[in-house]
C-alpha cells in the first residue's frame, strides 16, 4: 500500500513538472509570436530655434579690443589714436581686391538670372523641349501594357477554373460523388484538416466567381481603373486557390490507405494536385509580373511627364520674367560674399575713443593680434563655451540675459562681440572665452553680478524636423528608422541644425508626415 502511495505521488509530481512546463512554452511561443509595437513620431515642419547658454559675470569694461576675423595684410587705417567714433564707422580693412572680386561676380550673377537667358539659350531649351514633347506624345506604353494585362487576365480563368475541379474531386463538395469511394478514408490523421479544407474551398469558389465577374467584360478598351480592380480580385482569388490546394495536399498527407483508396490512387491523387498548385502558382506570377509591367510602365511615363514638365520650366524660365524664388539663391551668394568681405573689416560696435592703433598699412594682421584698442564703458559678460557650441557662435550673434540681481522677469539684450581663439581645459573639457556685451540699460548694473547669456545662433522656419533621439549612425553615416507597412526601414538623412527642443532638421532624406521610429515597445 505505501508503494502504490509512492507511485501515486510520483505521478502527481510529474503531471505538474509537464503541466508547469507546457504553460511555460505556450508563453515563450505566444511571447514570439507577438507582433512588434513601436512608438512613432511623425516628420513634422516648422521653426526651429537653436540657442548656446552659459553663465558668467558681470564685468565692467572701459577698454574694446577688437580685431579681424580672418588674417591678412592692412590696406586701410581710418582712425588715429583720440579720434571718437560711432557704431558702424569703419576703421580699419584688409586688401578686399580679391574679396570685392568675389561680392562683383556674385552680383554680375545675380543682376544676369534677373536680366533673363540671352537668345541662344531661349534657343537650346526650345529644342529641349520639343524633343521631350514628342517622347511623350508618342509614348503608348502604359496603354501596351494595360492591353497585355487584359490579355493575361484572361488567360488566368481557366486555371482558376481547373483549381477548383481539382480540389472538389477530392473534397466532394459540389460534385459529392465524387470522393463516396474514398471519403471516409480522408484525413483520417487529422481531420482539422478536412473542415479548414471545406471552409477554404467556399472561399476560393467565391472569388473565383467574383474574379471572372470583373475579368470577363474585360476589352483592350476597357478603362484603366477596371482592370486595375480585376488585377486585384484575380490575384487574391489565385493566392486563395494557392492555399486551397496546399490543404487539399495535407489532407491527402493525413489519408490512410484501404480497399477504396490504394496507395497507388493516393500518390496519383497527390501528384495532382501538386501539378494543379504548380499551374496555379505559374499562373500567379504571369499575373503579379503582367501588374508590375504596368505599374513600372506608369513610372517610365511619369519619368517622361517630369522630363517634358522640367523641360517646359526651363524654357518658361528664360522666356517669362524672373520670379524671387528663382534669384534667392543668387541673392544668398551675394550676401555670403559681402559677409566674407566684411570680415576683413573693423567696425566700431558701439560709440565710444580710439584709445590705441596697433596695426599700420602693409602690415600683416593675424586673427588673435589686437589692431585697434576702443575706450567704451560698458559692462560685458565673459563665458565659458564648450568647443561642442562655439562652432555655432559668430560674432554680433543676439545675446538675452538675465541677472540673478534682477530675476527672471528682467532682461537685457545684448551681442557677441569676441572669441579668443585659444582654448582652455577646465575638468578635461575644451572651453573658450567669449565675450558678450551688454546693450545701454536704465538698471543699475553691478560687476560681479552673476548673468544668465542665451546666444541665439540659428533659426529656421517652416523646416522639416525630428526627435534627435531617433537619429542613429551606421558606417554609412545618419539614418532613421521609419515605419512602413508596419515593418522598420533605414532611410539615410542629412542633418542640419539641432534645435533647443530636442529636435534636428532633416535636410534630405525624409518627407512631411512620415513615421519615424523612436523606440521599440
Amino acid at each position: 500500500m505505501n508503494m502504490s502511495i509512492f507511485k501515486l505521488k510520483k505521478f502527481y509530481i510529474i503531471l505538474a513538472v509537464v503541466l508547469v512546463g507546457g504553460s511555460v512554452v505556450y508563453g515563450q511561443i505566444k511571447k514570439a509570436n507577438k507582433p512588434v509595437e513601436y512608438e512613432t513620431v511623425k516628420a513634422e515642419r516648422g521653426e526651429l530655434t537653436q540657442t548656446v547658454e552659459a553663465t558668467g559675470k558681470v564685468e565692467s569694461q572701459s577698454d574694446l579690443s577688437l580685431r579681424f576675423e580672418v588674417p591678412g595684410v592692412v590696406e586701410r587705417v581710418n582712425v588715429i589714436a583720440g579720434a571718437k567714433v560711432r557704431a558702424g564707422q569703419v576703421l580699419a580693412s584688409l586688401k578686399l581686391s580679391e574679396l570685392n572680386a568675389a561680392v562683383a561676380q556674385a552680383q554680375a550673377n545675380l543682376d544676369q538670372k534677373i536680366a533673363g537667358g540671352t537668345q541662344s539659350e531661349k534657343d537650346y531649351y526650345k529644342a529641349v523641349l520639343d524633343q521631350a514633347a514628342a517622347d511623350l506624345e508618342n509614348s503608348q506604353i502604359v496603354s501596351s501594357a494595360y492591353e497585355d494585362a487584359v490579355s493575361a487576365l484572361q488567360t488566368s480563368l481557366i486555371k482558376l477554373d481547373d483549381g477548383l475541379v481539382q480540389a472538389d474531386n477530392i473534397l466532394g463538395i459540389d460534385n459529392t460523388s465524387a470522393n463516396d469511394e474514398f471519403q471516409a478514408l480522408l484525413s483520417v490523421s487529422d481531420l482539422n484538416k478536412l473542415n479548414s479544407a471545406n471552409s477554404q474551398y467556399l472561399v476560393a469558389k467565391n472569388l473565383v466567381a467574383e474574379a471572372k465577374k470583373k475579368v470577363t467584360p474585360l476589352t483592350s478598351a476597357s478603362v484603366e481603373a477596371d482592370i486595375d480592380v480585376a488585377f486585384s480580385v484575380a490575384i487574391s482569388a489565385y493566392q486563395q486557390m494557392n492555399l486551397l490546394l496546399i490543404t487539399v495536399g495535407e489532407v491527402l498527407n493525413y489519408s490512410v490507405t484501404g480497399v477504396s483508396l490504394s496507395q497507388t490512387s493516393l500518390s496519383t491523387k497527390k501528384t495532382t494536385i501538386d501539378t494543379t498548385r504548380t499551374s496555379v502558382n505559374t499562373q500567379l506570377n504571369n499575373l503579379t509580373n503582367a501588374k508590375q509591367e504596368v505599374a513600372d510602365a506608369k513610372v517610365t511615363l511619369k519619368i517622361k511627364e517630369a522630363l517634358y514638365n522640367q523641360a517646359l520650366a526651363n524654357y518658361q524660365n528664360k522666356i517669362n520674367p524672373v520670379r524671387e524664388v528663382d534669384i534667392a539663391a543668387y541673392r544668398a551668394a551675394l550676401s555670403q560674399a559681402i559677409a566674407s568681405r566684411n570680415k576683413a573689416i573693423i567696425v566700431a560696435p558701439i560709440n565710444g575713443v580710439i584709445t590705441s592703433v596697433n596695426k599700420k598699412v602693409g602690415e600683416f594682421a593675424a586673427s588673435s593680434e589686437e589692431a585697434i584698442r576702443v575706450f567704451v564703458p560698458h559692462y560685458e559678460v565673459k563665458v565659458d563655451i564648450p568647443e561642442t557650441d562655439i562652432a555655432k557662435l559668430k560674432i554680433n550673434d543676439v545675446v538675452a540675459i538675465t541677472l540673478d540681481a534682477f530675476g527672471d522677469d528682467i532682461k537685457f539684450s545684448g551681442q557677441v562681440i569676441n572669441m579668443e581663439p585659444g582654448s582652455t581645459d577646465i575638468s578635461d573639457v575644451v572651453y573658450y572665452k567669449v565675450t558678450i556685451t551688454i546693450n545701454d540699460s536704465e538698471k543699475d548694473i553691478k560687476p560681479g553680478m552673476t548673468a544668465n547669456v542665451k546666444i541665439s545662433t540659428d533659426f529656421r522656419t517652416s523646416t522639416l524636423s525630428v526627435p534627435l533621439r531617433s537619429v542613429r549612425t551606421n558606417d554609412e553615416g545618419k539614418f532613421v528608422k521609419v515605419l512602413k507597412d508596419g515593418q522598420s526601414v533605414d532611410m539615410k538623412v542629412k542633418l542640419g541644425i539641432r534645435a533647443d527642443n530636442g529636435r534636428v532638421e532633416i535636410l534630405e532624406g525624409l518627407d512631411e508626415g512620415v513615421e519615424v521610429i523612436i523606440s521599440t515597445k
